[in-house]
């Protein structure tokens, strides 16, 4: 499993699979933050689970409310669900 912050959306995954550029790609609807994604690299099948950079979630300088809020909700309600 690979833990997607938007850096590494950007700088890494960006190249292998063209449907994500950044967070907000995943899905903005609120149930959709921090699903499960599958992602083909080098022939094999990789789960990413798209979550907010920690200056985001830790609310550390210039943050967004949304990023806040959803990864909250996500870990009182799905983190402990996800399996792989």
């Amino acid at each position: 499993m690979i833990c997607v912050i938007t850096i590494s959306i950007q700088w890494f995954l960006r190249f292998f699979d063209n449907r994500w550029k950044m967070l907000s790609d995943f899905g903005m609807e609120e149930h959709a933050y921090g699903q499960l994604h599958s992602v083909q690299i080098g022939g094999r099948e990789i789960k990413v689970l798209p979550l907010a950079h920690p200056r985001q979630i830790a609310r550390l300088g210039q943050s967004s409310p949304l990023w806040y809020n959803r990864h909250q909700r996500w870990v009182r309600q799905t983190a402990t669900t996800i399996s792989l």
